[in-house]
């Protein structure tokens, strides 16, 4: 059996079970629909000025690592982004195009079958 601080434990349990009212006239509340942090990224990027890294991190508190595997992802999906620098040193960048995926230009892989001359 393990120690385990049981006060730490209930320090961090809600003091209050707080439940919302229900609201009386529900069909005049306006809710705003959020956009995804995918999609708020791309609004950022699709800017004349661009976004830096760091202004994404602050955005969507993603880590840089995790911002640039997704600009990775998106060039892979056929949008075309420019690197640039302002005048401050910053890097930027900058959605430029995106491309349909279907007008790809690879061609398909072909996958060699095996012949009974190459068994050995």
């Amino acid at each position: 059996m393990t120690n385990i601080d049981t006060t730490a434990i209930a320090d961090m349990a809600p003091a209050q079970n707080h439940r919302r009212r229900p609201c009386a006239n529900r069909a005049s509340t306006k809710v705003h629909p959020t956009l995804s942090k995918a999609a708020t990224v791309i609004k950022l990027l699709s800017r004349t000025k661009g976004a830096s890294v760091a202004e994404v991190t602050a955005v969507t508190n993603w880590q840089p690592h995790s911002v640039r595997a997704f600009l990775s992802g998106l060039r892979k999906k056929g949008n075309v982004l420019t690197r640039e620098q302002r005048k401050s040193g910053e890097q930027t960048y900058r959605i430029v195009e995106v491309v349909a995926a279907s007008t790809s230009t690879a061609a398909p892989a072909t996958i060699p079958t095996a012949t009974s001359d190459a068994v050995a």
